[in-house]
């Protein structure tokens, strides 16, 4: 699981941020994920809850090694939240869970650094 969610959250931040990522210094971002929580179907139904990503996001200046920005609160979070039956039919008509996580993690990360340039 843990392989996967990497190569989902690495290619989300590829199609969504690398386009976006301009400066004038050569930089690379260090994402540490802190907690992955996908919620099971019964949870869902009968408790509600939403799937959750955490990461921390480092941007460092690939030739000093130095962060130049960081940002530990951005999260993604997905799902029905209330739960019921409709959690079900949201969850039957989206995407997998860990996917949507790693774009909704890849917009807040957009978003952040578009508004710290």
């Amino acid at each position: 699981m843990q392989a996967r969610i990497v190569e989902m959250m690495e290619d989300a931040l590829k199609a969504k941020v690398q386009p976006a990522f301009r400066g004038t210094n050569a930089a690379s971002l260090n994402i540490v994920v802190v907690e992955v929580r996908v919620i099971t179907g019964g949870q869902s139904v009968f408790v509600g809850g939403n799937h959750v990503l955490r990461a921390t996001l480092d941007v460092v200046e690939t030739k000093s090694g130095q962060s130049v920005a960081s940002n530990h609160q951005l999260f993604s979070q997905a799902g029905y939240g209330p739960g019921g039956f409709l959690s079900l039919i949201v969850e039957a008509a989206s995407s997998a869970p860990v996917l949507r996580l790693s774009d909704g993690y890849a917009d807040a990360a957009h978003n952040w650094l578009a508004a710290n340039k």
